[in-house]
């Protein structure tokens, strides 16, 4: 994918772990 950076992925990273641990599954 043109543009993208590994930073972008440091990002995506870290919104899904806030998004999952906010979910705090069972």
């Amino acid at each position: 994918v043109a543009g993208f950076d590994p930073f972008v992925t440091y990002l995506a990273v870290n919104y899904l772990d806030r998004f999952i641990s906010r979910q705090e599954i069972p």
